[in-house]
């Protein structure tokens, strides 16, 4: 992400939307004694005497700010009212609503001056600087200027491909600038175009009552700028007051910061939660290491789970995290392609592993040797110099995981198509190809996974006897170590088991899955003794500390913490889990 100071006119154009927000907010939230509903909308007219309110009730109330007094109430609208504007100069009100109707008003003596029946709801609507045009955003992705002299409406036609949300004027008034559900904030040449309407354009519709208003069919109108700016809605936009940047809100959460030239971002403040997409615990068990969506990774001291700081591993979303066996060194990988080592005490980078083309899915560790999986279908064995020992091609799908036995003699590699490869390291060959069989009656049994055979973690028992796979169909599978006999099937989630781990030693397994799930099992019985309902979304990643915790990190971004322990008669116990703070970027 670019870094640029913080003018003093960046600092007030975030301070206007967090008190904008605060205002909605709490407006939005009560009931005003004058009205029958909850409040939309409120505006100042430009001289602060007067405020304008709005509500689900279909009445625009106008008081006077000093005294709290009602002077006006102003009946038309049915249902909810989104929005209502005083013009610059205070000598008109606009109003729109859910009823698809936009409105004029004199505030003065509080009578309709004019309507206009859109049939569409009408989210929102903006004068220009000088007054003399309103943009109006529509469901639909409709957007349309109107000109109050002559009573104009003009479409921008096919503005959105969803609701225009907002539509705003650059403090100079030549540019509209406007955002949707669709995602995009784009910028129009308004007034260049609307010179060419007035010569091109014809009338197309109607009026109402002796006050004429006129749609006109307007020449298309191409935007100068078009940006996919948000994942999801787009809330609101606003420009600041010298025109050369545009503040854009998201249904995420985010608050971003783009040249208005361009629409280039110069500053985002998250404001939701990362997607948690691996987790590792350093094995002298200080040491909390989380993966995250950002390409960010948070380090927690533990026992305590204080967090220390972030390390900005890779640009896009982190894959993979592991420590080496002395924890000294935590390996990270992700979607640039690389693999990285890095000096835990220090932070310091020491080095990127690159041969990978495309993802680098999964990474794991030795005391000699890095291993690394791939969406190219290969598993790679380096050195911690960085130097590449081996490429290994023997799977024939996509590698999804990776792990390395604890005495480092055998690696395993998991693919997309429900295959592992099981290797002698220091011999460098195949010892036994495992493959996952799901019977036909199985597959109804799972609800949301696509990719029944995919192997999403691999991990071997502490000991090393035991191979544990992940998979697609909601399965556990372990395999007898080092020939590679099958142990078992663990078989209780309802979608795709996501992640693995080892706890007490290896008496117990815990798995993760898509159904927002934990479950831990008996290794001996094969027998599930817990399910957890962790309220995470999808477990993506799960590891265990000290033999009586475990972490667990879900698609919403969420990081909990699980203690272990035995009641009374013996049986598993878990508490009730600690939520650990998790930064948004």
């Amino acid at each position: 992400m670019t870094q640029v100071s913080m003018t003093t006119g960046i600092k007030l154009l975030f301070l206007k939307i967090i008190l904008a927000s605060l205002i909605i907010a709490l407006v939005a939230g009560c009931r005003s004694p004058g009205h029958k509903g909850w409040v939309s909308c409120v505006d100042y007219s430009p001289d602060g005497k007067y405020i304008a309110t709005t509500s689900e009730d279909g009445t625009i109330k106008i008081w006077d700010s000093r005294s709290g007094k009602l002077i006006k109430n102003m009946l038309g609208h049915k249902g909810l009212v989104n929005r209502t504007l005083f013009s610059p100069f205070g000598k008109t009100l606009a109003s729109c609503g859910e009823d698809g109707t936009f409105r004029l008003w004199d505030p003065a003596s509080g009578k309709e001056t004019g309507r206009y029946d859109f049939g569409k709801n009408i989210f929102s609507l903006n004068f220009s600087p000088d007054g003399k045009l309103i943009a109006l955003g529509l469901e639909e992705g409709r957007l349309y200027i109107y000109v109050i002299g002559g009573n104009k409406f003009y479409p921008v036609k096919n503005a959105h491909e969803d609701d225009v949300k907002t539509a705003v004027f650059s403090p100079d008034g030549r540019m509209l600038a406007s955002s949707g559900g669709d995602g995009f904030i784009k910028l129009w040449n308004i007034q260049e175009w609307l010179k060419e309407a007035e010569n091109k354009g014809s009338i197309a519709a109607g009026s109402y009552e002796n006050k004429n208003f006129v749609l006109v069919d307007a020449p298309p109108l191409t935007p100068s700028i078009s940006r996919n700016a948000h994942e999801g809605m787009v809330n609101s936009i606003d420009f600041s007051p010298d025109g050369t940047l545009i503040a854009s809100g998201g249904e995420n959460g985010d608050v971003v910061l783009w040249k208005s030239t361009g629409i280039e971002q110069v500053m985002r403040k998250a404001g939701r939660k990362v997607d948690i997409s691996s987790l590792a615990v350093s094995p002298d068990s200080r040491m909390l290491a989380v993966g995250m969506e950002a390409g960010g990774i948070p380090l927690y001291s533990l026992p305590d789970k204080k967090f220390l700081k972030t390390v900005d591993a890779h640009e896009g979303d982190v894959s993979g995290v592991a420590f080496t066996p002395d924890s000294k060194l935590l390996i990270t990988c992700g979607w640039d392609g690389t693999a990285k080592i890095w000096d835990i005490g220090s932070g310091r980078l020491l080095k990127i592993l690159k041969g990978h083309k495309g993802d680098v899915t999964g990474v794991a560790a030795s005391e000699k040797y890095v291993v690394t999986s791939g969406e190219d279908m290969t598993a790679r064995l380096w050195k911690y110099n960085g130097a590449r020992i081996e490429t290994f091609h023997d799977n024939k799908a996509p590698v999804m995981s990776a792990a390395v036995s604890p005495d480092g003699a055998l690696l395993a590699s998991g693919d997309a198509s429900g295959t592992v490869i099981l290797r002698s390291v220091a011999g460098n060959h195949v010892l036994k190809e495992l493959h996952i069989s799901i019977p036909e009656s199985d597959t109804n049994l799972i609800e949301n996974s696509l990719a029944l055979n995919e192997i999403w973690a691999l991990r071997f028992s502490p000991n090393g006897g035991l191979l544990a796979a992940a998979c697609g169909d909601g399965t556990v599978r372990l395999w007898k170590m080092p020939g590679g006999e099958e142990a078992g099937m663990l078989r209780i989630h309802k979608s795709g088991a996501k992640s693995v781990v080892f706890i007490e030693g290896g008496r117990y397994l815990a798995s993760g899955s898509e159904d927002d799930t934990i479950v831990i099992w008996d290794i001996k019985s094969g027998k599930p003794v817990k399910r957890l309902n962790a309220g995470q979304g999808m477990i993506r990643a799960i590891a265990a500390a000290g033999g009586n915790m475990i972490f667990s990190g879900g698609s919403d971004g969420s990081l909990k913490a699980w203690t272990i322990g035995e009641s009374p008669g013996g049986k598993i116990s878990v508490s009730q889990p600690e939520i650990i703070s998790v930064p948004s970027e």
